[in-house]
């Protein structure tokens, strides 16, 4: 797997972590009513960040970035929302200029 691959496996692994986490946070602050508002505060603060780190990860063909286009992110994607790079895709088909950017 090619370098900028890992980089993006590691930035997804702490996005959908920082999911889980939140869930079992929520569960955990949930025994202590006091603290329930804090710890949802706290949560989403936490997974905000890690979906900024996930969502600021560059597509390595068109350098644009991967799961977000304007306002509208997917998270779930599997290829570039902008080239249609698919995700892990070799060395070959990332330096291919023939595809066609979407607008």
């Amino acid at each position: 797997m090619d370098t900028v691959w890992k980089e993006y496996k590691l930035r997804k692994s702490v996005f959908w972590m920082s999911v889980f986490i939140f869930f079992v946070w929520m569960w955990f602050c949930s025994s202590f009513v006091e603290m329930l508002f804090l710890g949802f505060i706290i949560g989403v603060a936490i997974v905000g960040a890690a979906a900024v780190f996930y969502a600021r990860w560059k597509c390595p063909r068109c350098h644009k970035p991967f799961v977000l286009k304007g306002a509208y992110g997917n998270v779930l994607t599997t290829k570039c929302l902008h080239c249609g790079l698919p995700s892990y895709a070799s060395s070959a088909e990332i330096s291919n200029l023939a595809y066609n950017l979407k607008a």
